[in-house]
Parts: structure tokens; C-alpha cells; sequence
């Protein structure tokens, strides 16, 4: 069984066809057209990497006549402010013992602000701002979604709030950062805010379990002219001399706030992909601290050209639909400046803002 992440989702029925479809905008007194989170789970066939069924969506319907729906995990913090949200964004799966009810289902989240209106259209912006990044912790992910017990934390980090995301990826691995799907560590990939640089984490998996973070380690430089090393946070420098420390796991301009982290058998090697301009990038390294290489592996069609007011994010790949050879990947498309997303609601924009495919064969000569 294997479980997607959904953040903001729109709801409601489509009309029409083709370039004239359009969707129907749910009132509110029918549960409303969006809700902040929702899950799909599907059944995969391991031998042919097919699903066994069409995937089945949840969230939460209205609880009475005239209420809104509501998102499929209601995640609360102690200090999130009215108008706050959590979006899960990445997770792996870790279990002890050989049997499944020894299994979590460890999540990474982003805690979201919202921005005045006016504010997101002064900076072109969506209308929110990100925190801090929650670690989420799934006790029972064997059992339907909408019965789900977890616990939850901000990660923390001495230095200023939001000067660093931890939700970008997170993947298991050993002690040198190689792929090792049983490994003692939770590897989680960052981005720094303002000139985005894409950095490292690591956490013992039985302290993100316990949700302890006091032995969090950096990939990082303890005094300027030091080698790049592991290092317990803690130790760092504070403020935002602390985000000075963190070394980047590739060149300027190759990172991504959403994207995830994934290790491909044919390979031999870890992948994170990104959107650079019309490009689709696959960046690769094989081990997490790199070296990384990037290398283009499609364009966009002319249809989520950044010329046409679109713009292309939120790539993620699926290993469990890639047979042999192949990388399954989706990503997003939305409008830039459409904070009230009213634009998805347009004639010809159904098929804007819901997941876009993309299967990539792998040859003997690729690296």
C-alpha cells in the first residue's frame, strides 16, 4: 500500500470537455471548493508496478449540512496562530521487527503563515509564508487514514525562524549517506530562505521516532576554513551565522524547496529533481553529501511555459509505479500570482493544478 501527499486540493466536479472543460466551484454549503491537506492511498502490484485499483482520495466531509469539509489530517501545533496550517510534504516508512504493526510513517511538514492579499500581490508571492518545518509521526499507517493516531514537533534549529526548511526530502541511509532502505539514519534534504542553497540533515531514526532532535547533525563546516563534516547543530553557531556553516549539496541555483529525494537500483545512484526555467533536472550523487551533477532530462511542453503565466514545481518521483529501468515521476502546474487560486476555475483550466506525469527510460550509458 503506498500513500500520496496532497497538500492544498481542490474539490468538485468538472464540466464539459477538452479545452472547453472547466471545474465547478463547490459552495461552501456543500463542504467548500479546498482543504488545506488530503491523502490517496492505492494498492500497487509489485510485478508489474500497476495499481491494482484506482487510487481512493481522503479528507474529511462536512460533518453536518452547511459545513465545510475539512483536511485529512488536522494537524495542530501548541503555537500555530489562527489562519496557520500544516502541509505534510515528504515521508518515509520505517519498521521494527518483522511485524507490520511495528511499522511508523515518519512525515515532514511545512508550518504555513498567511500573507495580507495585498502583501502576496505586492511580491507576485502565493498568499502564505512558511515557519518552520513539523515532524509528524504516524503510529498506525497500516490502518485507514481517517483513524490515524500520530504525534508531532517543530523541528528546531538555532537560529532564526524560517532562515532554513527541513521538508524538501528525507530518505533512509547508513552511516556514509548510501541508500539502505533499513538504515539508522533519516536523512532529510533543506533549502536555505532568500538565495536558496540545498543543504543536509541527519537524525538518528529512533530519535525522529521519539521526535527528540538533540542529536541532529548538519552537513556543514564547524570554522570557515574547515573540511565539510557532520556536526551536531547544537554546536553551531547561532543565528544566521548558523546557516553560514551549512554547506550546499550543489551549485548556486540548483535547489528546490519541494522535490524530494530518491535512490534509483539501475543506477547506483540518488536523484532529486527539479524545475531549472523550461527544464525538468534530475541532479544525482552517489551518496547524499555528493559530489552532485545535474543533467536535463525533459522540457516542459509549451502548454506550462513560464511565458504563459504558468509556472511548473512540486516534482516527485514514484518508485513503486517504475518498473526495472525507469523513473515515474509527477509534477505540478499553477499560475503565478493567482493567490486565491480563482484562475483554476477558468474554461480550459481543468487540467491546470493537478498532477502531470512523466515515465523516463533509463539507458546503459546514462550516469
Amino acid at each position: 500500500r503506498v500513500v500520496w501527499l496532497f497538500g492544498d486540493t481542490v474539490l468538485g466536479a468538472v464540466e464539459g470537455e477538452r479545452g472547453g472543460a472547466r471545474r465547478v466551484k463547490q459552495s461552501a454549503a456543500a463542504g467548500g471548493f479546498m482543504v488545506r491537506n488530503s491523502l490517496g492511498v492505492a494498492s500497487v502490484d509489485p510485478q508489474t508496478r500497476s495499481p491494482k485499483a484506482p487510487m481512493v482520495f481522503w479528507w474529511q466531509k462536512q460533518a453536518k449540512p452547511g459545513a465545510s469539509d475539512a483536511a485529512a489530517m488536522q494537524l495542530k501545533l501548541p503555537n500555530q496562530q489562527p489562519g496557520e496550517f500544516v502541509w505534510p510534504i515528504n515521508g518515509v516508512r520505517t519498521c521494527s521487527g518483522s511485524a507490520s504493526s511495528g511499522c511508523k510513517l515518519l512525515l515532514v511538514a511545512a508550518h504555513v503563515a498567511p500573507l495580507r492579499l495585498g502583501v502576496a500581490k505586492l511580491v507576485q508571492s502565493d498568499a502564505f509564508a512558511v515557519k518552520a518545518t513539523v515532524a509528524i509521526v504516524v503510529h498506525n499507517p497500516r490502518d485507514e487514514p481517517a483513524d490515524w493516531k500520530y504525534d508531532m514537533k517543530e523541528i528546531p534549529y538555532p537560529a532564526t525562524e524560517a532562515i532554513v526548511h527541513w521538508y524538501v526530502g528525507m530518505a533512509p541511509g547508513d552511516e556514509q549517506g548510501r541508500h539502505d532502505e533499513n538504515g539508522k539514519w533519516v536523512y532529510l534534504v533543506g533549502a536555505t530562505t532568500g538565495w536558496s542553497r540545498q543543504v543536509l540533515a541527519r537524525i538518528p531514526t529512533s530519535d525522529f521516532v521519539a521526535l527528540s532532535f538533540n542529536e541532529m547533525q548538519v552537513w556543514s563546516m564547524a570554522k570557515p576554513s574547515s573540511a565539510p563534516g557532520w556536526h551536531t547543530q547544537s554546536k553551531l553557531p547561532t543565528g544566521d551565522a548558523f546557516a553560514k556553516t551549512l554547506v550546499s549539496i550543489g551549485g548556486t541555483g540548483e535547489s528546490s524547496t519541494e522535490a524530494g529525494v530518491y535512490y534509483e537500483p539501475t543506477l547506483g545512484l540518488w536523484y532529486l529533481p527539479l524545475v531549472d526555467g523550461h527544464n525538468i533536472v534530475l541532479r544525482t550523487a552517489s551518496t547524499l553529501t555528493g559530489p552532485w551533477s545535474a543533467h536535463t532530462v525533459y522540457r516542459l511542453p509549451p502548454r506550462w511555459m513560464p511565458e504563459e503565466e504558468y509556472f511548473a514545481y512540486a516534482i516527485k518521483s514514484h518508485p513503486e509505479l517504475a518498473r526495472k529501468g525507469e523513473i515515474v515521476l509527477t509534477y505540478n502546474v499553477n499560475f503565478f500570482n493567482n493567490p486565491l487560486m480563482g484562475k483554476l476555475f477558468d474554461v480550459g483550466e481543468a487540467d491546470t493544478y493537478v498532477p502531470n506525469f512523466l515515465r523516463l527510460k533509463i539507458s546503459s550509458g546514462s550516469a
